[in-house]
């Protein structure tokens, strides 16, 4: 049974769509994106916790291969552009194959 109330908002997709990293993995893909928008460091532990409880999620429902795709694309394809860390469209499919997946 799926709990409700899992649909990504806006912010989860924006959080995931924010990454990659010196550091590498969700907390490098968090530092480089808030990095970009002048985030602080509670914005940075906000991103973190966000994309780690959607990693939990992936994993309840068996959807951990979507969620490593997306994220792997989000870190490829994001960078930053006057202050907005995005990947251009680019991880659309990929997102929408992870949020199916867990809705």
């Amino acid at each position: 049974m799926k709990l409700p109330g899992l649909k990504l908002s806006t912010f989860a997709l924006l959080a995931a769509s924010m990454v990659t990293g010196c550091g590498g993995g969700i907390a490098g893909y968090c530092e480089d994106a808030m990095e970009c928008s002048r985030g602080n460091e509670s914005d940075v532990e906000v991103c973190i916790i966000e994309l780690e409880r959607q990693e939990d999620i992936a994993a309840i429902y068996g959807c951990e291969d979507d969620f490593d795709k997306a994220f792997t694309c989000l870190q490829d394809e994001s960078s930053c552009s006057n202050r907005i860390w995005s990947h251009d469209n680019e991880c659309n499919g990929d997102l929408t194959d992870y949020v199916q997946c867990v809705n």
